[in-house]
C-alpha cells in the first residue's frame, strides 16, 4: 500500500507493506533538504518492522517489533526535554485543511503551541519528524491529516526507541492525526494535551 501506487497484491497475504517513496514531496520538489523514504511491514494489522531513510544525510533509521531502534546500525533512545518550556516541537499544523475546517481556531491553537515551546519548527515529512523524535533530536512531533504510509514506520521507531506515539484516530494505520514525544516527557502537563485533544474532536 502506497501513496503513489494504491493497493497491490492479495489482501489475504501475511505481510502488508506501507511504502512512501518520497515523504515530504513538496520539500523535495522545492529543493528543501527535509524529505525521506519510508517503508513499514505489518502482520495482522500490527507494524512489525520499519525503516526511514534520509538520502541527503545518509541516515537510515530502522526498527523491528521488540528489537529496539537504530540509526545507521547504532542503537538510539528517544530521550530529551521533559517539559514544553525546554522542548523543540516539530509540526506542520496548521495546514490548509486545518484552516478550512477550523478557521481562526486553528491559528489560536497554533499560537498556544508557539507560546508554550522553547522552539517550534514546521518542516514537512511526518516520517522524518518521527525519526528525529526517536533519535532524541527533537522532543515532540504533532500532525494532522496523515495516512498510514506517512507514519507507520516512524511510529514504530518512536515506540521501539522508548518514546510515545499516540494515533489520534485510535489506530496508527487509520487516517488521522498523531502526537509523539520522547520518553519521560510530561505530556499530561503539556499544552499538546489540550491542543491535540481539540484536534481529535474537530
Amino acid at each position: 500500500m502506497g501513496e503513489e501506487g494504491g493497493v497491490q497484491g492479495s489482501a489475504g497475504g501475511g505481510v502488508r507493506w506501507y511504502v512512501d517513496p518520497i515523504d515530504g514531496t513538496a520539500n523535495f520538489a522545492a529543493g528543501l533538504p527535509f524529505f525521506c523514504t519510508s517503508i513499514a511491514a505489518t502482520v495482522a494489522g500490527a507494524v512489525v518492522a520499519g525503516v526511514v531513510y534520509d538520502p541527503l544525510r545518509d541516515d537510515e533509521f530502522s526498527a523491528w517489533l521488540g528489537g529496539g531502534a537504530r540509526c545507521n546500525g547504532e542503537p538510539i533512545r528517544s530521550a530529551g526535554a521533559t517539559t514544553d518550556r525546554e522542548a523543540m516541537l516539530l509540526s506542520g499544523f496548521p495546514g490548509p485543511r486545518d484552516l478550512a475546517a477550523e478557521g481562526e481556531e486553528a491559528l489560536r491553537r497554533f499560537a498556544r503551541m508557539v507560546g508554550a515551546f522553547a522552539s517550534t519548527r514546521r518542516p514537512d515529512s511526518a516520517a522524518l519528524k518521527l525519526a528525529h523524535v526517536a533519535a532524541g533530536w527533537s522532543d515532540v512531533a504533532y500532525g494532522t491529516h496523515v495516512n498510514a504510509w506517512d507514519v507507520a514506520a516512524g511510529a514504530l521507531l518512536v515506540s521501539e526507541a522508548g518514546g510515545r506515539y499516540l494515533p489520534l484516530s485510535g489506530d496508527s494505520l487509520a487516517p488521522g492525526g498523531y502526537l509523539a514525544c520522547v520518553g519521560g516527557y510530561d505530556l499530561d502537563g503539556s499544552v499538546m494535551a489540550e491542543v491535540a485533544g481539540a484536534g481529535r474532536a474537530s
